[in-house]
């Protein structure tokens, strides 16, 4: 719980290996409820209440991807980088196969 409330307060915090200093980015007043990543550095970020979000640069830019007030409860990224969420309600599990452009139930 603690981890999750300091996601929520924090917004989205990245590490930059190279420069070796915190950075926060993107995502401004949505309450993350859970990240994942696929093998080409995609980030999946999803939340309760604005859907689920996809950064393809470290989280420097963000795009909406599925439910504008959809509660996202978790994100699993296969070996195929397939992303699964998730979601309260209707359809409770979705699949991406095309880094969140598209989902199916």
């Amino acid at each position: 719980m603690i981890l999750r409330t300091s996601l929520l307060l924090l917004l989205l915090i990245y590490a930059s290996s190279a420069q070796q200093h915190w950075e926060a980015r993107g995502l401004n007043g949505k309450s993350i409820t859970c990240l994942a990543f696929d093998s080409t550095g995609t980030l999946y970020a999803g939340t309760s209440g604005s859907g689920i979000s996809v950064s393809d640069d470290h989280g420097g830019a963000w795009r909406h991807a599925y439910g504008q007030n959809a509660a996202v409860a978790c994100l699993i990224v296969s070996d195929r980088n397939e992303v699964f969420a998730g979601v309260a309600g209707v359809p409770a599990l979705l699949r991406s196969h095309d880094a969140g452009a598209s989902w199916v139930q």
